[in-house]
């Protein structure tokens, strides 16, 4: 992976935490989607390991939603990690999951894991998971970052009814995740 010390437009701290991307990772291995959804990217880290595993399943497409945070050419930055090899499992949509999440979920029809890592309000958390909520296939998986500010998964998760859920802190952030499965 390439490093982005000294030339990074945006604070890393948008990254995932090593240990949200190895369960992004295990996800893809056990359930060997077809379909994975995240919206939020940043540079790229929980990309990189969902595609590393879409490539040994030798199965499966990655959708990403990202608006990359404010700086100088942070577009440009934006799955700036994800390694060459691995992109052609990959489908990158820029803008806003509000306006690019609905359309494409229409398009695909369903979704056999989904990743919530994009702008972490209460209403867009609530939004993004009511809206992917009819197109989870069974099994599904979904996977939300940095939940504890504020009770938008928690009360999806009491609406849904997942077979399981748990959430956990992550090892190097002072953040929650959230994680649903329906069988």
């Amino acid at each position: 992976m390439r490093s982005l010390e000294g030339i990074a437009p945006f604070t890393t701290a948008h990254n995932a935490d090593f240990s949200l991307a190895r369960l992004c990772y295990i996800t893809c291995r056990i359930l060997k989607p077809d379909i994975v959804v995240e919206t939020g990217v940043a540079y790229g880290v929980t990309s990189a390991f969902i595609l590393k595993a879409l490539q040994v399943n030798d199965n499966g497409i990655l959708y990403s939603i990202d608006l990359p945070p404010l700086g100088k050419d942070a577009n440009n930055f934006v799955g700036y990690l994800v390694p060459e090899e691995l992109k052609n499992r990959w489908v990158l949509y820029r803008g806003v999951s509000k306006r690019v999440l609905p359309n494409l979920l229409s398009q695909l029809k369903k979704v056999d894991i989904f990743i919530h890592d994009s702008l972490h309000t209460y209403w867009n958390i609530r939004r993004e998971l009511q809206l992917v909520t009819p197109y989870l296939s069974r099994p599904a998986a979904v996977i939300a970052d940095d939940i504890q500010n504020n009770t938008a998964f928690q009360e999806w998760v009491l609406k849904t009814k997942p077979s399981t859920w748990l959430t956990f802190q992550e090892e190097n952030k002072d953040s929650v995740s959230g994680v649903a499965v329906f069988l």
